[in-house]
């Protein structure tokens, strides 16, 4: 059985931790420390890249956990789309932006970009390993 949540964001960049927090609050703290933080550092660079590059008020963010070992985070925005490049990679070094996307790539186990003009959903998806047993339950 799932559990999730989702919340809905002002798109400033003062709503970033507020989203980070919420993410972090519906991933089980049972799972490896290391894998919850891979997939709220990628969730951050795609809110990042809405408040960035998106048109809108806001954002959605939803969070989803198996009650198991998968996890994933949606972030989805009202801006005029993109065509991401492919492969997502990584620019060179004296490039002052352009890592966000490649960097959820190299965080998380899957990236599925769905874009157009009535918005942009970014899915991450992330296998947090097995849980503790001496940790607490699933959130909700």
């Amino acid at each position: 059985m799932d559990v999730g949540a989702t919340e809905r964001f002002r798109r400033v960049p003062e709503a970033i931790p507020a989203a980070r927090v919420f993410v972090r609050r519906w991933l089980p703290a049972r799972h490896s420390s290391e894998a919850v933080d891979q997939l709220v550092l990628a969730a951050s660079e795609a809110m990042n890249n809405v408040v960035n590059h998106a048109d809108g008020g806001d954002f959605m963010v939803s969070v989803i956990y198996d009650g198991e070992r998968r996890a994933g985070v949606v972030v989805t925005d009202a801006g005029a789309g993109f065509t991401p490049g492919e492969p997502l990679t990584m620019p060179p070094a004296e490039e002052a932006a352009g890592r966000g996307l490649a960097l959820m790539q190299a965080l998380v186990d899957d990236v599925r970009i769905a874009s157009g003009p009535a918005g942009t959903t970014i899915a991450l998806q992330h296998d947090l390993g097995p849980a503790s047993e001496h940790a607490g339950s699933a959130p909700g």
